[in-house]
């Protein structure tokens, strides 16, 4: 009986640290203490079990947020019955509380925090923003760079996102021409998006949704440096 209850208490925990995937929950009794070891919290305050647009939105900036160490996403689940948890921690920062409760509040200590998509990487989008914006003979030197990061990297994840990012960069060396970088782009991310509709498992179709995000980052800065196509 003991093992069966403690098996169950396994499950239950492991069930909801898979639904809170990249973010933390926060009450009353943890809020500041958490807040204040981060330099930037962005908080969802929301009904106790949530749902819908807004919240799988959320959801993709939480998973967005896990390679960004002084980033934190977090929600609080606000309750208008019972014992009403975390209701008093809403008040600080709302005057009314109803049944569709949905607020974002994003706290800063400092500035200039990097927000990456799913599958990106924090000093590989920098160098993908110097890499468009540089003369050919420095994208060589930025190549070099990117493929020496590559090689510091431990995780499985973060290698494949850095795997791609430097196949990005090689081809980009290779092409040449007024618009070929846009078209070399949005060929890439059409393609990718024919394989997505395919039939791939679940972990292919992650894996193919990081590389789009990872083109965006230099689709980004291409058309900021005075390209016409866009993504």
């Amino acid at each position: 009986m003991i093992k069966w209850i403690c098996t169950l208490y396994f499950s239950v925990t492991l069930f909801d640290l898979v639904l809170s995937k990249g973010h933390v929950s926060l009450d009353t009794h943890n809020f500041d203490k958490i807040l204040s070891k981060f330099h930037t919290t962005l908080v969802k305050f929301d009904i106790a079990y949530p749902y819908g647009a807004k919240h799988e939105a959320f959801l993709e900036v939480a998973e967005s947020s896990k390679h960004q160490p002084d980033f934190l996403v977090a929600e609080v689940g606000v309750k208008d019955y019972g014992e009403r948890d975390n209701e008093d921690l809403a008040k600080r920062y709302s005057d009314s509380l109803n049944k569709t409760l949905f607020i974002l509040i994003i706290f800063f200590s400092s500035i200039g925090i990097w927000i990456g998509a799913v599958g990106c990487l924090q000093d590989f989008d920098r160098l993908a923003k110097d890499f468009i914006r540089s003369a050919s003979q420095e994208r060589k030197t930025l190549l070099k760079s990117a493929e020496d990061l590559w090689d510091e990297i431990k995780t499985n994840s973060a290698r494949k996102s850095a795997e791609f990012y430097v196949k990005t960069m090689r081809k980009l060396v290779e092409i040449s021409g007024e618009g070929s970088e846009s078209e070399f782009l949005t060929r890439e991310k059409a393609r990718l998006k024919g394989l997505l509709n395919q039939k791939v498992s679940a972990q292919k179709k992650d894996e193919l949704k990081s590389r789009m995000n990872i083109l965006d980052s230099f689709a980004l800065y291409v058309k900021s440096s005075g390209g016409r196509d866009e993504l």
